[in-house]
């Protein structure tokens, strides 16, 4: 069976990987990247959650999970993944431009987050 490519859904350092029933990279956007973020596969929006929290530096791991974020589940046609948009200290405005039951392109645009921030892709285990 040949792999199925995943893009990186934001342009950004790579802060953190962490390996485990799901697999999570972490991508840290600085106010001097691009904050655009992009389907890293086909598929359907399954779910986006919006999640009101803090705003700590987002090149911190406890961003993750304590900081203002939109957590955005695409099914694709092997998969699912998440994408988890981190608000930063500067960053006050995610943006979101997909809805529940879209479907989106590899490399579409889902949304922006302004300024520093991070966004984390959440993937199966099983790949590589």
């Amino acid at each position: 069976m040949s792999e199925t490519p995943v893009l990186s859904p934001a342009y950004g350092r790579v802060c953190a990987i962490e390996r485990g029933a799901t697999r999570k990279i972490s991508i840290f956007l600085s106010l001097w990247d691009n904050h655009v973020n992009c389907s890293p596969i086909t598929g359907r929006v399954e779910r986006i959650v919006h999640t009101p929290g803090r705003y700590l530096p987002a090149l911190f791991g406890s961003a993750s999970g304590l900081n203002e974020n939109n957590w955005i589940s695409i099914r694709g046609e092997r998969f699912e993944v998440g994408v988890r948009q981190i608000a930063g200290m500067v960053a006050r405005r995610i943006v979101c431009d997909c809805r529940e039951g879209d479907r989106l392109e590899q490399g579409q645009r889902l949304g922006e987050i302004l300024f520093g921030s991070r966004v984390d892709l959440h993937l199966p285990g099983h790949l590589k």
